[in-house]
């Protein structure tokens, strides 16, 4: 799934992306604010969903990006399927077990956007 998309992302960032393991995702949240791109299955209509992964919170929860949420809701909004709460600034989190839940049930594949040095 990711594999078709793939070549268009590496255009967009000026480099190439390898697939990140789910214990590296989770490394490299722990270390701090990151800016991972997670491609999964959202549904029918949104077979190749996109969202920028952020950070894990103190509560456990995952912070991100989706730039196709179509309108704005109170921070704090629970959303459903799967759930997840609005946050500050546009953003939105999902419990970890969620989070873990997408590479296992979605087919997420995730990306470091930074090159590394």
């Amino acid at each position: 799934m990711a594999d078709d998309i793939k070549p268009m992302f590496e255009k967009l960032f000026g480099h190439g992306l390898t697939p990140l393991t789910p214990p590296q995702v989770l490394q490299l949240l722990k270390a701090g604010r990151q800016e991972l791109l997670l491609i999964l299955h959202w549904d029918e209509e949104m077979p190749q969903h996109q969202l920028i992964i952020h950070e894990l919170t103190p509560d456990n929860r995952v912070l991100f990006y989706n730039p196709y949420r179509a309108e704005e809701k109170p921070v704090g909004t629970v959303l459903a399927d799967p759930e997840r709460r609005v946050e500050e600034d546009g953003m939105e989190s999902i419990t970890f077990d969620t989070f873990r839940a997408f590479f296992t049930d979605r087919k997420a594949v995730c990306y470091d956007t930074r090159q590394r040095q």
